[in-house]
């Protein structure tokens, strides 16, 4: 019954901390769109994190990427991940 109880408590602490980390965020990212969460912990549990990306985010590290290394990227690469960039913008727009 002790183990019950303690999950219980520890159940309710872990999702008042994530809405209100969820909310902060949200307020941070602004008009970005939320495209993937994840609640993140250690083998331990002794860590626990949420992450969010946006696509305006993972969008700018694409690119950001495709500069550092365009001279070892393939043409093909390179075009399929504009043709994403140029997706998300028609997604974006319309």
């Amino acid at each position: 019954m002790e183990m019950k109880l303690f999950f219980e408590k520890i159940s309710t602490e872990i999702e008042n901390a994530v809405k209100k980390d969820i909310n902060k965020i949200l307020k941070e990212i602004g008009e970005e769109r939320v495209c993937a969460i994840a609640f993140v912990t250690d083998s331990d549990c002794i860590i626990l994190y949420l992450a969010i990306n946006t696509y305006e985010y993972m969008n700018k590290k694409d690119h950001e990427y495709i500069e550092l290394l365009q001279d070892k990227l393939s043409e093909e690469y390179i075009k399929k991940s504009k043709g994403r960039f140029l997706q998300y913008h028609k997604m974006e727009s319309g």
